[in-house]
């Protein structure tokens, strides 16, 4: 059965460059529906689909809270699969100025424990709301990277004042530990100072040249490349 779809581009989940999830919010719409009771429509988007364009253009041309308009065809019930997408508002020009924000990821208090009162500690009761953590506390991983946080208990701050730059310092950070991790043990070379691996497959085809010569690794049916990863070696 066809559909056709109104709503927000409420998150974006690419699985491959071929294949990208979108969470559509049908309700409540800018300017629309406000009142309307929240909807959310899963899209799957593939090479096939016209418009924006298959997933690998939407997952960059489509920005979260953008309000799109979806031609597809119902797969099973609250999925959608999309043929054709078009791009109706940015969010940008209705967002007034304002963050997108989906519902599900304003600050919301814990769930209440099954558990008894007592048995729960101090611990869990002294934890501030969601979204609402000092300021000095360090920033959630998993928030920071994907705006969820499926841990109840978890310590660290679920806001930010700069996402984009606390994104790039952990990147760089990131960064920093695994140079570091890649220091061996009695190893006197600065990792900052180790040339970049990526053209290891061809330093390896000129090593067996050099080292065995041209002409016999061309006899016979040639040599076999064994765990070659993904294939570099020429």
């Amino acid at each position: 059965m066809e559909a056709v779809l109104l709503g927000h581009v409420a998150r974006k989940r690419p699985l491959s460059k071929r294949l990208l999830f979108v969470e559509l919010q049908t309700a409540p719409i800018v300017g629309t529906s406000e009142g309307a009771a929240h909807s959310i429509t899963k899209v799957v988007v593939k090479d096939e689909c016209s418009g924006v364009g298959g997933a690998a253009d939407a997952r960059y041309a489509l920005k979260l809270g953008d309000i799109v308009r979806v031609h597809g065809i119902n797969e099973a019930p609250g999925t959608v699969l999309a043929t054709h997408i078009d791009r109706v508002a940015a969010w940008r020009e209705v967002g007034a100025g304002a963050q997108w924000r989906y519902k599900e990821d304003e600050p919301q208090a814990p769930p209440p424990s099954e558990e008894a009162p007592e048995s729960r500690g101090h611990e869990a009761a002294e934890l501030p709301r969601r979204g609402h953590e000092p300021a000095e506390l360090p920033v959630c991983r998993d928030w920071l990277n994907t705006t969820r946080c499926e841990r109840r208990a978890c310590p660290h701050r679920h806001w930010s004042a700069d996402v984009k730059a606390e994104r790039r310092a952990w990147v760089a950070q990131r960064r920093q530990s695994r140079l570091e991790l890649a220091t061996a043990q009695g190893d006197p070379t600065d990792p900052h100072d180790k040339q970049s691996k990526v053209d290891r497959a061809g330093f390896f085809a000129r090593f067996l040249i050099d080292t065995f010569g041209r002409a016999a690794l061309s006899t016979g049916s040639g040599v076999i490349d064994v765990a070659g990863g993904r294939g570099m070696l020429p």
